[in-house]
């Protein structure tokens, strides 16, 4: 199955990632849910499984003061992983 970029958070920022098997991408797709669990609702616990997890090389953001500071910005509202970050 051809895998596509995806919407990745990182402690980079967002950007679009090459996950590099399917796996990489369903932990991905589990990593935005566990981010708008958080924005949601606060808890932490939904991103603890996340530390120093990488996609595409790329190391996934954990932590809650970023993550609250990229939603302020609007760079976590988005409808489709697969869409380019605005």
């Amino acid at each position: 199955m051809a895998r596509e970029e995806m919407r990745t958070v990182t402690t980079k920022g967002v950007d679009m990632v090459m996950p590099l098997s399917d796996y990489e991408a369903s932990l991905n797709a589990s990593h935005a849910n566990a981010i708008k669990a958080f924005i949601n609702t606060g808890d932490v616990d939904a991103l603890d499984s996340f530390r120093g997890v990488t996609v595409g090389g790329r190391l996934l953001e954990t932590d809650p003061d970023e993550l609250e500071s990229l939603a302020r910005d609007g760079e976590l509202s988005y409808e489709d992983i697969y869409e380019e970050p605005s």
